[in-house]
């Protein structure tokens, strides 16, 4: 189910597991769902637990935590405001560029 809208879940696993599907972060939408999907740790292959742990001494720990980052820490743009902000940097580079070519033909 969803939380709040916009809110992100970053998922982590614990020692000694790893995200194997790339899936870090979800977004929830505006219907409430999550983007994206779960999160799938696996056994981290590259850390040793050989000397740290016998298999009577292990304990199963779930492989998956969630934190929830609230809206208002996630710096989000609206269309509108990419575009403007692409539009002022194509109107300052055209001007550069023929800031430029002024100079250069006066230096002629």
């Amino acid at each position: 189910n969803g939380s709040v809208f916009e809110s992100r879940a970053v998922y982590t696993c614990n020692t000694g597991y790893m995200i194997s599907n790339q899936a870090t972060t979800r977004i929830c939408n505006a219907d409430g769902k999550w983007s994206g999907n779960k999160a799938i740790c696996d056994e981290d292959d590259t850390v040793s637990t050989m000397d740290t742990f016998s298999p009577s001494s292990m304990t199963t720990i779930p492989p998956l935590s969630m934190a929830t980052i609230p809206p208002s820490s996630v710096t989000t743009f609206s269309p509108l405001s990419i575009a403007l902000i692409t539009t002022f940097a194509v109107i300052i580079l055209v001007l550069l560029i023929l800031l430029t070519a002024v100079y250069r033909k006066r230096q002629t």
